[in-house]
């Protein structure tokens, strides 16, 4: 193996973890994630009782066809008390509304974190 493959090699690993350590999202405030990008406006709510998002907006910046999976951890007072996982496919420089679920009821909460779904 040459020297440049494995500082991709490398590279690749440190992004793998970076994408599958969850990191705080404020609501309604676009972000970054392995590569995509979340716009502004987006909005945690309820939906049947359960925990919802509405109005996430993710953009594939890349020149290839690619698949988001998000999971957002919601939390109150530290503790983790609800799942929403976020996912769709998206083709080049394509922007779409993400579909998101949770079977978890809707309570109060003070911090959500997202990373990879798996």
């Amino acid at each position: 193996m040459c020297a440049a493959a494995g500082m991709l090699l490398a590279l690749r690993a440190v992004q793998d973890r970076a994408n599958n350590s969850p990191s705080e999202v404020e609501p309604g405030v676009g972000f970054r994630h392995d590569g995509f990008t979340i716009e502004d406006g987006w909005e945690i709510t309820e939906r049947d009782g359960d925990f919802a998002i509405e109005g996430l907006t993710v953009k594939n910046p890349t020149i290839r066809v690619r698949s988001i999976y998000l999971e957002f951890t919601v939390y109150s007072d530290g503790d983790v008390i609800a799942y929403i996982s976020c996912t769709h496919a998206l083709g080049p420089r394509e922007s779409a509304t993400a579909d998101c679920f949770s079977a978890d009821e809707h309570e109060d909460f003070d911090e959500v974190r997202v990373a990879d779904t798996f």
